[in-house]
């Protein structure tokens, strides 16, 4: 986990209460953007532009984040701004197919979610500035450098791998006599292998097996959490990617009495016990902003791609007693939220 991104303190035990990380934002190299998504620097151009938004499975929670941080940026859906969504239902084929016809419809720029789907909107193009969110661009090869990303791509990185290592850790801390664990992933997606090995490297090191369940979508994740207790698992990791799928794994967890710890604040909401990861709407400014430059005509080679955002980690207590789980106070302390 990167320096600045520490879970601050506060009282324990508190109802709904909630206090924000220091946010810490790391633009790398020279050029970094200086100005928030909603400067009044300039107002957008009043004819519609046309944004493409390509994702890597249906995430309404992404759609609707991205367009209210557009509307604060000055751009507003059916007045100056047309977002044209494709979705590529969790399949590489799909992705393929969905980022070339965003290049057909001639958007401006394309933003994406997830690694896959970067991938796919950069074999689709090279002329159309590429925007995207994702675990590691530069590990993943999509850049060369985050300084100086070249070509038509730039964007964020959610830091996602330090998350995941930490949400890990998280887990084990919250359940120390717990000696087995599952981690659910999502089948032949490009970053999964790197978040499961990463998370079970943080598991071992606490002590505890982590043993991978793998999935091909959300018809499986019943039967594969019911296997996963049959073989011992006392405890659950999410893989990142099935953040909109989370009020869905929230409930079969709770049906399985799994402990589970999920991405953002939704799964905490929806009855997991513990989430630990970045604050969407930190990432969907960032995201309106590079998008407000790029149809200025900025060169996206120019925008460094930025790093770390802030983190919360939500706790729900009535998840824990219906569980029978006692969280120690030490973390509940360095909760950012606690739901009683």
């Amino acid at each position: 986990m990167s320096k600045g991104a520490t879970v601050a303190g506060h009282q324990a035990g508190r109802p709904r209460s909630r206090m924000k990380r220091r946010f810490l934002l790391r633009v790398l190299g020279a050029g970094a953007i200086a100005k928030p998504a909603n400067d009044a620097r300039a107002q957008p151009a009043s004819r519609k532009r046309r944004v493409g938004l390509l994702l890597f499975s249906a995430n309404d929670a992404f759609r609707k984040g991205f367009s209210q941080a557009m509307r604060e940026a000055g751009y507003v859906e059916g007045q100056n701004l047309e977002i044209v969504y494709r979705d590529g239902e969790a399949r590489n084929d799909l992705l393929d197919q969905r980022a070339a016809e965003l290049v057909r419809t001639e958007v401006e720029v394309i933003v994406v979610w997830a690694t896959d789907a970067a991938e796919a909107a950069k074999r689709a193009t090279q002329r159309i500035p590429i925007v995207v969110a994702v675990a590691d661009p530069l590990g993943s090869g999509l850049v060369k450098s985050l300084a100086r990303p070249e070509a038509n791509l730039t964007g964020t990185s959610s830091m996602a791998f330090e998350i995941s290592e930490k949400r890990a850790g998280l887990l084990c801390e919250a359940l120390p006599d717990v000696r087995t664990m599952a981690f659910l992933g999502l089948r032949r997606e490009f970053n999964m292998p790197r978040f499961f090995d990463i998370s079970k490297a943080a598991a071992a090191r606490a002590g505890v097996e982590l043993r991978l369940v793998e999935v091909d979508g959300p018809k499986d994740f019943e039967p594969a959490m019911a296997a996963a207790v049959r073989d011992g698992a006392r405890g659950l990791i999410l893989q990142q990617i099935f953040y909109s799928q989370s009020p869905v794994i929230a409930a079969l967890a709770l049906k399985f009495r799994l402990p589970a710890i999920g991405w953002q604040r939704p799964f905490a909401e929806a009855g997991g016990l513990l989430a630990f990861g970045s604050v969407p709407a930190d990432t969907y400014r960032r995201l309106a902003h590079y998008v407000d430059r790029l149809l200025a005509g900025v060169p996206p080679a120019s925008l460094p791609i930025e790093q770390a955002v802030r983190t919360d980690l939500i706790i729900n207590q009535r998840t824990a007693k219906l569980l029978g789980v006692s969280i120690s106070p030490l973390l509940l302390a360095r909760a950012d939220e606690v739901i009683e």
